[in-house]
């Protein structure tokens, strides 16, 4: 029997690393940013590490102003890559409330505030509810009394709160 040299050629296929930040472009001012460094292709066993410190392929972070987030991440097989994905950060309506400290029974009490808001939500004691901006209780008495809110949301999404304290 007569053998034969033969060569054996071992090919690996490397899958070039291909990854995705999925997350909010925008958030309002103090709001959470949910970021996944999400896996296109790659080769398995990944290691991940965020500017932040994080090394998750998710983190959260409130931003409190523009910020760009960087993420390595290395596959098994020793490709990385750098990605960075930027976050706007919009800012909260501005909101103001102003009205009588003290009214005397019977009188009408006028809530009056400023907002670059386009909804307005007011709540306060006795039920009270209103969605304009500048609402008026014809006729208070002492149950009136208490701690008026007024929750504005603007045309971008963004939310604030304002209180006065009425006596």
């Amino acid at each position: 029997v007569k053998s034969s040299p033969f060569n054996v050629r071992c090919v690996r296929r490397v899958n070039k690393l291909e990854v995705e930040i999925q997350g909010p472009m925008e958030v309002c001012y103090k709001d959470t940013a949910h970021l996944n460094a999400h896996i296109i292709k790659g080769n398995g066993g990944y290691t991940f590490q965020w500017n932040t410190g994080e090394s998750l392929p998710m983190v959260k972070q409130v931003p409190l102003v523009n910020t760009t987030y960087t993420i390595t991440v290395t596959d098994a097989s020793g490709q990385d890559t750098i990605i960075e994905y930027s976050v706007l950060v919009k800012a909260l309506p501005a909101v103001t409330i102003t009205a009588p400290s003290v009214v005397c029974e019977g009188d009408a009490l006028m809530l009056s505030a400023t907002s670059s808001a386009s909804v307005y939500n007011w709540s306060g004691p006795m039920g009270f509810s209103s969605n304009s901006l500048n609402p008026v209780i014809p006729s208070v008495s002492l149950a009136n009394t208490g701690v008026y809110t007024l929750s504005v949301t603007d045309n971008n999404s963004c939310s604030d709160t304002a209180t006065i304290s009425i006596n």
